[in-house]
């Protein structure tokens, strides 16, 4: 039975489907079938900006749109074969910018969760102040390195303060129902970091004075990275709890190292630390070489050693346009990701394809809607910025890709991957 497009529904938290009965010696009604739905989480629409999903055939056809608010359930019904092509708008109408997301060749009949984009804030509310004084500690170079770092649950802390001549001055400020319980973190990449647990006594009124060596642990683990005739290096490593996750997604945890480099002499003396007891850590190591630049990312246990070695394939691009994007690339690449541009960047637009990728015109028009509302969103004058290629370390192939981003289950958030892309 062939079975035609029904309805469109969007309801709060489920989904709605019409059906009718085949009745002999009469054509049948149409079917409304389930082709994909889209989840928002609870309070999804926290990020004050405007959230669309576009569903579109491989003949860029749009099938279905809807805005996403809090806690709702897009569900579309055509008879497509396969796959279809998931376009998530971000819209900032205060800045005039768009921002568009595409997973091309999703299976259809699947249920897509989006997490919630919202970040912890504190606007408007009481802060409290300290400052931390460091004596005897090493001599900072400071010209290619964060010398600190101080972070609670919710991420990185505001700090500021100053180095020199063996002493360091730490200025804390947190807003009054940020967690107190506070990790601080000493580092320049050659020796082995130290760090500090700090508790609510810290905003006594009584600034603390400690000696670098004695009251300062040495970092649990360290992981050494080697990487030579690098120009641009930098590295990212926080920590998680599990309950603190599981109640809050829009979390940076806590930073146990936030590292830049530019040109750096020596790199094969560069280190990091990471403080064991944690139930899950995050790495984001990028670095620059050539005409190439390099991403290692991890969410999941501790971080490796890394080298540039570890790095493997290549891919080609023939045709640039992103109707007709065409491309080759090693076995190594689970998945290819385009990305283009227009004037000033008002509309940016970064799309996924498999490495078979088949004929896809991925998305040829926006829906309607869009023409009132986001006058200046257009597809017009989009211009190729570059081409990424991912390499899936945790799980094979581009549908294992699009499982871990539509999260249906928790333990989907774990992964490791490395990227390559062309600089522009």
């Amino acid at each position: 039975m062939c079975l035609k497009i029904k309805s469109l529904f969007l309801v709060p938290g489920f989904v709605l489907l019409s059906c009718g009965d085949d009745t002999p010696n009469e054509l049948p009604e149409p079917v409304a079938t389930s082709l994909i739905t889209i989840a928002a989480t609870e309070h999804f629409s926290g990020d004050n900006l405007e959230h669309w999903v576009v569903v579109s055939d491989k003949k860029g056809e749009v099938l279905a749109s809807a805005e996403l608010t809090n806690d709702t359930t897009l569900t579309t019904t055509q008879s497509v074969e396969g796959w279809v092509n998931i376009t998530l708008v971000a819209a900032n109408q205060a800045f005039d910018q768009y921002q568009l997301t595409t997973y091309t060749q999703v299976p259809v009949d699947q249920t897509w969760r989006i997490p919630d984009p919202t970040r912890v804030g504190y606007e408007g509310l009481t802060s409290k102040e300290a400052t931390i004084k460091i004596e005897d500690a090493p001599q900072f170079s400071g010209r290619n390195f964060f010398n600190w770092s101080m972070s609670n649950a919710h991420g990185l802390v505001d700090t500021g303060g100053r180095s020199g001549g063996g002493k360091v001055d730490v200025n804390v400020r947190v807003h009054e129902q940020a967690p107190q319980d506070m990790l601080l973190v000493l580092h320049d990449g050659t020796f082995t970091p130290r760090y500090k647990w700090f508790a609510h006594d810290l905003f006594t009124g009584n600034n603390p004075v400690l000696d670098f060596e004695q009251d300062f642990a040495p970092i649990d683990q360290v992981v050494e990275l080697s990487f030579d005739q690098v120009q641009h290096m930098y590295m990212e490593l926080t920590a998680f709890q599990e309950e603190t996750l599981s109640s809050y997604q829009g979390l940076d945890g806590y930073v146990l190292a936030q590292i830049l480099l530019q040109e750096p002499e020596s790199p094969s003396l560069f280190k990091v630390g990471y403080v064991e007891g944690f139930d899950l850590y995050r790495t984001y190591w990028s670095a620059t070489l050539a005409d190439k630049n390099y991403v290692y990312e991890k969410f999941g246990g501790p971080p490796p050693s890394l080298s540039i070695e570890l790095f493997q394939g290549d891919f080609s691009v023939m045709n640039s346009a992103y109707a007709t994007f065409q491309f080759t690339a090693t076995e190594e690449f689970d998945v290819l990701v385009g990305a283009w541009s227009n004037d000033q960047d008002v509309t940016r637009w970064s799309i996924h394809y498999p490495r078979d990728n088949a004929e896809n015109l991925v998305l040829q028009t926006l829906p309607a809607a869009f023409g009132t509302r986001y006058p200046t969103l257009t597809l017009s004058g989009l211009s190729y910025k570059g081409c990424v290629g991912k390499n899936l370390l945790d799980r094979d192939g581009y549908p294992a890709f699009l499982d871990y981003v539509h999260h249906n289950e928790k333990k989907n958030q774990l992964m490791e991957l490395y990227s390559v892309s062309n600089l522009p």
